[in-house]
């Protein structure tokens, strides 16, 4: 297997200030280089991301197996471990990280103290950006802010999968809740950590419809669903999806389905 850099290990050190600073970024490869498996401790921010083999992380009550392509994220002070997998012994680069600014950075990324590792869905354009980065750092053609600049790509890039995954966990609360009395869209973005503005956005992005009108599809659909297989009137089935009043029941049906509720239900009587 192709060695990402020829040598076994590369540091560069930086003078950072600020609410967030990046004042090392290295790569270790551990066919080479003698592993530590004691238990430590460190003063700042670690982001590593894993380019081939396997390693252990232990951090917390937890243990993690890791492999190409998973990254993890280690926060000051907590006593951790991590080494290389004896027959297949990772190589990584890694990142130090420091400020104010570094824990709103992880939890962007999905990380927290219970979830210290994940797997970058975009595993290869973060290998690009790296290989580009390492190789400019060998040259003597990148300082600081190219470091910097590297770094942010990496989060833009290893954050895509993560965006995905919160606008799938929204949809799946709006399936699960959107005829509750207690839904709201407001609600939903205090329990999705996202401001109204954005998760309409990313909503609308990602299904092509509007979070609003997919609410309401999902009510009419079971508005129809108990209209064709009940005989609860009108008043309670309103209430049964989601709506708080049956005039706004009334005239939302009859806008999405071209007749009034107790129409729709007599074209369906013949059908039971």
């Amino acid at each position: 297997m192709e060695k990402f850099l020829q040598c076994p290990v590369l540091v560069r050190h930086f003078e950072t200030d600020g609410d967030f600073g990046l004042p090392n970024v290295g790569y270790n490869d551990f066919h080479t280089v003698r592993p530590a498996h004691s238990f430590y401790m460190q003063k700042n921010y670690t982001w590593h991301f894993v380019l081939s083999g396997r390693g252990t992380l232990e951090i917390g009550d937890r243990r993690y197996h890791l492999a190409e392509g998973d990254m993890f994220f280690i926060p000051p002070d907590t006593r951790m471990r991590y080494y290389p997998a004896d027959e297949e012994p990772w190589e990584y680069v890694w990142f130090t990280l420091r400020g104010e600014a570094v824990a709103r950075y992880g939890a962007l990324l999905g990380f927290s103290l219970q979830n210290a590792a994940k797997r970058c869905e975009a595993a290869a354009g973060a290998k690009r950006v790296l290989r580009e980065l390492f190789e400019a750092l060998l040259q003597d053609r990148c300082g600081y802010f190219g470091v910097l600049s590297a770094f942010y790509r990496l989060m833009e890039i290893c954050s895509t999968g993560r965006r995905a995954e919160e606008i799938q966990s929204v949809k799946r609360m709006i399936d699960d809740s959107f005829s509750l009395p207690s839904f709201s869209i407001d609600q939903l973005c205090r329990n999705a950590g996202i401001s109204h503005a954005q998760l309409l956005r990313r909503f609308k992005r990602a299904y092509g419809v509007t979070m609003i009108a997919y609410v309401l599809r999902k009510r009419i659909e079971l508005a129809c669903e108990l209209l064709e297989t009940t005989d609860l009137p009108i008043r309670s089935i309103a209430f049964s999806c989601g709506f708080a009043d049956e005039i706004h029941f009334m005239k939302c049906f009859k806008r999405e389905r071209g007749l009034t509720a107790t129409a729709y239900r007599k074209s369906q009587q013949g059908r039971r």
